[in-house]
């Protein structure tokens, strides 16, 4: 959702877009903010509404959609129950976000800035730790389902951890000697993570994954 403002002989007015299921629809000429974010408002649940009543296959996976898929593929991946479980409260605190501060009740898409703006919440309501974890566990859930190729873009990316550090730690690294190394190998070793709880960011997805698992996805 986005509200720009800009000048007219009239003086200042408003313009407004929004994303819809790929789509961006605007409209402009609205003398207040205020004005700009009902015609938002009012135009998704219209947008919706026709939707909903054309009886046509969906083509479309929501970000609800995406999280609902999402857990159920990490909860037959991972030991533990607690990481799913803090997924799940990631996903339902931004869910109760969106509905408080935009009136959003199961988003179409999702935008860098409603993200952005959802992490400085949790910074100022839970702390700059909480706000890098739910940081973390956004950017997996997106890195995920793009290569589920349910989505093609990740909202979270390229949004910094909030403080010293990264939101995740680096995955620790082993050294391991070539076996029957060729005439050109020289016996040099090579680094390969650990067998150990791979980071959600990491490429196996969901901490609690072992570092082969992203090749095997029961939900495929």
């Amino acid at each position: 959702m986005a509200v720009e403002a800009y000048q007219t002989k009239q003086g200042k007015r408003y313009r407004a877009s929004f994303l819809f299921q790929g789509q961006r629809p605007s409209e402009r000429g609205f003398k207040t903010i205020e004005a700009a974010k009902s015609w938002i408002s009012d135009e998704r649940k219209r947008l919706r509404a026709e939707a909903k009543a054309q009886p046509q296959k969906k083509t479309h996976l929501d970000f609800l959609d995406i999280s609902t898929k999402y857990l159920k593929d990490c909860a037959g991946r991972m030991k533990g129950a607690n990481t799913t479980r803090q997924k799940t409260f990631v996903i339902e605190q931004f869910l109760a976000f969106l509905k408080s501060k935009h009136d959003i009740e199961i988003p179409d898409t999702v935008e860098r800035s409603q993200v952005r703006e959802y992490i400085t919440d949790q910074v100022a309501s839970r702390g700059e730790k909480a706000a890098n974890r739910d940081l973390r566990d956004l950017k997996a859930l997106f890195n995920w389902a793009i290569r589920e190729e349910l989505t093609r873009d990740n909202p979270a990316a390229r949004i910094e951890s909030v403080g010293d550090g990264p939101p995740y730690p680096a995955l620790p690294y082993r050294r391991q000697a070539l076996g029957n190394p060729g005439p050109d190998m020289g016996g040099r070793e090579f680094r390969t993570p650990l067998a150990a709880p791979l980071d959600p960011q990491a490429p196996g997805g969901c901490q609690g994954t072992p570092a082969h698992a992203h090749e095997r996805h029961p939900f495929r």
